[in-house]
């Protein structure tokens, strides 16, 4: 993915283990299309499909692992190919980052949970 996700942590206990996963979510529930030079809401979406978050393969570390060295998700790839072979990923620890389903049409943030 480029630009890369990349987080940094403060605060966290330095001894206890966290598990920190990625996900992608609809900004709203609209669709959006391209005119004019401009994003605008085309209608409402379809309700959102179940999908698999990203753990990080380094998950379970320490807090202070993660406040020293951050998570990178680099190695994920986004893409709209519902038949996608790569697009299932392991939702346990040590699982692969792999790729996160998105629909062109809507508008996503990044979430990250630990």
């Amino acid at each position: 993915m480029f630009p890369a996700f990349k987080v940094k942590f403060k605060g966290l206990d330095k001894a206890s283990k966290y598990l920190i996963a990625l996900d992608i979510i609809p900004v709203d529930s609209n669709r959006y299309k391209f005119h004019n030079s401009k994003w605008m809401i085309a209608g409402t979406g379809d309700p959102e499909m179940p999908k698999p978050i990203n753990v990080h393969p380094e998950s379970l570390a320490t807090g202070e692992h993660w406040m020293t060295k951050g998570a990178n998700f680099h190695k994920i790839k986004v893409t709209n190919n519902i038949t996608d072979r790569h697009g299932y990923v392991s939702p346990f620890p040590k699982g692969p980052v792999g790729a996160m389903l998105v629909i062109s049409i809507y508008i996503y943030i990044y979430t990250y949970c630990n």
